[in-house]
């Protein structure tokens, strides 16, 4: 249909009954809304012009979008008829959609239906004077009265139009200078537009956004075409055909097409040949209509510089990104020129904005494959270079938004910024002000760009981007990040035989698992790692290390190793004047000596690490020295002091805002406290308060251990009933990570409900 992205070839709609999902009339006669008396016709006015092309005989869904913009057309009182632009990217079926809705509003148009193709999309959009000649001869002008100038055709189609009802669609407008002569000047007319663009004008217009189909009207659709009891037969492949059509109905119909003429193809072969992204622009492809056909206008539109940023987004694969990506990808200090330009031909899609206020932008699945062979076409390095720059620039961002997190001490510090950022990222850097909000903004692009990174042997910077997000991580809980980031820096690491760089990555994996629960493969994993970081000579990296290692030690019932491990944490520590470090060591010293029956001593150690977090007034050191304060003293059966120390805990986890599991961990000890005190009912509720946390991050090991306690708190008060089942829900918890040892106290409170044989 002259160059529109319709769903596929029109058909004869006079022979034809209405489609289920034809919206119909706007309304009857009867009921239209009243529109402005103007001049009325002679009796001998000429017929009514029908221009409009055939609706396709499938069309399917966009029910409230048909709605809409029946409802946007429909004549009503204001001094000149509506304006109304359908914009969307290649493929979305603009076209479609209206004439839909065109041919629905019949009765409300009844002195006709003008089409005009504007050829916008083209190389060579029509002229205004060419369709305005052309407007005039379908409304009953004879040549000898069209003058030649567009100005004089422009007032005489404007008088033409003057006391009728008639809706004009202007299809594939490329810009708002081309239509600006079609805008009815009197009411009782409309004016429907379709195009790539998002016109900035006419000022009067309302813009409607047309998007992908919904996974249920695009596997509707592909029925249509390729048989309904085919597509029933597979729902699975016919899911995975859609999606990886992206819903597109150009690319659902083309797909449907090739069924159609296969008919024994079943839809999982199809699926397959369109899911692989080097080849599915190829497979898109049927007859007249293909997807790369119908992009490569809008692409060519462009600039150089907006074409260079088109294909470069490419090369990030399928994220959402913040404008000073687009900056970074063209070396360029803002994009603020570029990215509207790719927006306004509906080649780039904002996607709404991020928790820091930033729009955010992505291309849709096959735009981004028509932009990967543009991408392809260029020299072999040139990807290099625009992805070295984005990687820079996260770099230095992330670097920031750590620095801005509370130091937690069991993590090494960040590294520092690269010497010479991308401008972009400089300019961007207020956005990091919320570090949390930026971290999570941009979580899924720092995968992908890591584990770009490390496919292309710059793993280093990858390793260095990674060990910005700990704190983060650990904060909100994030350890499937962590674990993927470090998974895909040690097999890279391992692969260029850099044993340094793989033990770090060791070391991180074994954090993320004892925050797992996991305690017994964190410490083999330390095993490892801890020689070969401490042959490389005294590091922050070793310190932690050991405190981890100290850390499952604890858990595992390792008491001694704890101990041996801690005091070694604490003299590096010491050594290297890293007061975060000393604190951890200090409590995780001090819980290993009271569990050891050094009670004093331990309770002395905590109450340290609790003195020097608050001279250094960092509230993530206090709250871990609080927590363990309150764990020590509870060993030391001092519970009364423990009850207050956990309070205290909880006051600064609370204005410290970030821990996700961290006032959960306070609440299961002040509940101990409170069973140790034998005031039951009290260790029960908060125990019950700790549980709803830890299951709603996920935290295996806080669950079980909540449920164990809460168990032998009823089982105290006498409840058997309450008690076996929460002991219950406990048990295999523990088998699952591995403590046994918690196993057998959940056994042998089990033990306890059960009668006693008779």
């Amino acid at each position: 249909m002259n160059g529109t992205d319709d769903q596929g070839s029109p058909g004869d709609p006079a022979s034809r009954p209405a489609a289920p999902d034809d919206p119909g009339p706007a309304a009857p006669a009867s009921s239209q809304p009243a529109v402005p008396a103007g001049p009325q016709l002679p009796a001998d006015s000429p017929r009514p012009v029908c221009q409009l092309p055939p609706v396709v005989p499938d069309f399917t869904g966009r029910k409230a979008e048909c709605a809409h913009l029946a409802g946007l057309l429909t004549p009503a009182t204001q001094a000149t008829g509506p304006v109304v632009v359908v914009s969307g990217p290649p493929g979305a079926g603009k076209s479609t959609l209206a004439l839909r809705v065109a041919h629905a509003l019949g009765e409300t148009f009844p002195d006709g239906q003008l089409y005009l193709p504007l050829g916008g999309g083209t190389h060579q959009p029509r002229e205004s004077g060419e369709v305005l000649g052309e407007a005039l001869r379908a409304m009953g002008v004879g040549s000898a009265r069209i003058p030649e100038g567009a100005g004089e055709r422009a007032e005489l189609y404007r008088s033409e139009l003057a006391g009728r009802r008639v809706l004009v669609l202007a299809d594939d407008a490329g810009s708002a200078g081309q239509v600006a002569p079609l805008l009815p000047a009197t009411p009782g007319c409309a004016l429907l537009i379709t195009s790539r663009s998002r016109l900035a004008g006419p000022e009067e217009a309302v813009l409607c956004a047309l998007d992908s189909l919904s996974r249920t009207d695009a596997v509707e659709l592909l029925a249509r075409i390729a048989g309904q009891q085919r597509v029933a037969a597979e729902p699975q492949a016919a899911d995975r055909l859609v999606a990886a059509c992206g819903l597109l109905p150009l690319a659902v119909r083309i797909a449907g097409a090739k069924l159609a003429a296969n008919p024994g193809w079943p839809l999982e072969r199809v699926a397959g040949l369109i899911d692989n992204e080097r080849s599915r622009l190829d497979e898109l492809s049927a007859g007249d209509l293909a997807v790369r056909a119908s992009v490569a206008p809008s692409y060519e539109a462009l600039n150089e510089p907006a074409r260079r940023a088109f294909r470069r987004l490419s090369l990030l694969g399928p994220v959402d990104v913040p404008q000073w990506v687009v900056a970074a990808l063209l070396g360029e200090p803002d994009a603020a020129g570029t990215v509207p330009a790719l927006v306004d031909r509906s080649l780039l899609s904002p996607v709404g904005r991020d928790a820091t206020g930033e729009t955010r932008y992505r291309l849709h699945n096959l735009l981004r494959d028509f932009a990967a062979e543009r991408m392809a076409e260029e020299p072999a390095g040139a990807r290099d270079v625009p992805l070295d720059r984005v990687l820079a620039g996260y770099l230095e961002l992330a670097v920031l938004a750590d620095q801005r997190l509370p130091r937690l001490g069991f993590f090494p510090p960040s590294p520092p910024p690269p010497p010479a950022p991308p401008a972009a990222a400089v300019a961007a850097a207020p956005l990091t002000t919320d570090a949390v909000a930026w971290f999570t903004a941009e979580r899924l692009n720092l995968l992908a760009i890591i584990s770009w990174a490390c496919a292309h042997g710059r793993y280093l910077l990858a390793a260095r981007l990674a060990s910005c997000h700990p704190t983060f991580q650990f904060l909100q809980h994030r350890v499937d990040d962590a674990e993927q980031m470090w998974r895909v820096i040690e097999q890279a690491a391992e692969q260029a035989g850099d044993i340094a760089t793989s033990s770090e990555a060791r070391f991180h994996l074994a954090w993320v698992m004892a925050d797992r629960g996991r305690f017994a493969d964190a410490y083999a994993g330390l095993e490892k790692c801890v020689p070969i970081l401490a042959a490389r000579g005294v590091s922050g990296t070793l310190a932690v290390a050991l405190y981890w290692r100290a850390f499952c030690a604890d858990m595992l019932g390792h008491y001694e190793a704890q101990r041996d491990d801690a005091e070694q944490c604490l003299g590096l520590a010491r050594r290297l004047k890293e007061p975060g470090i000393e604190v951890v060591a200090l409590r995780i010293l001090g819980l290993g000596l009271t569990r050891l029956g050094s009670y004093d001593r331990g309770v002395a150690l905590c109450e340290q690490a609790v003195a020097l977090a608050r001279a250094q007034h960092e509230l993530a050191w206090e709250y871990n020295a609080l927590a363990a304060l309150a764990h020590s003293l509870f060993l030391a059966g001092r519970y009364e002091l423990a009850e207050r120390w956990c309070r205290e805990g909880i006051e600064v986890s609370q204005r410290l805002g970030l821990f996700v599991t961290g006032q959960a961990f306070l609440l299961g000890m002040l509940g101990d406290s409170y069973t140790g005190q034998r005031r039951y009912e009290e260790g029960i509720e908060a125990l019950s308060s700790a549980l709803a946390a830890f299951e709603e991050h996920g935290d295996r090991r806080g669950q079980a251990l909540c449920l164990l306690k809460i168990g032998r708190a009823y089982l105290a008060l006498g409840q058997t009933g309450p008690a076996g089942e929460y002991l219950q829900r406990a048990f295999p918890i523990f088998g699952e990570l591995g403590l046994t040892a918690h196993e057998d106290i959940a056994i042998r409170a089990l033990n306890e409900c059960r009668p006693l044989p008779v």
